[in-house]
């Protein structure tokens, strides 16, 4: 899941250490899309 630093950068929040709201999206779909979770 090399997505580089151009993509993650977008995915902070302003303090740089918490996810915005397409961060959270983000890692949300990660998860959903996560091939144990599916099994579940």
């Amino acid at each position: 899941m090399n997505r580089g630093t151009p993509w993650w950068t977008k995915q902070l929040s302003p303090d740089g250490l918490h996810p915005n709201v397409i961060g959270y999206r983000a890692l949300l779909d990660d998860v959903l899309d996560w091939e144990p979770f599916g099994q579940l």
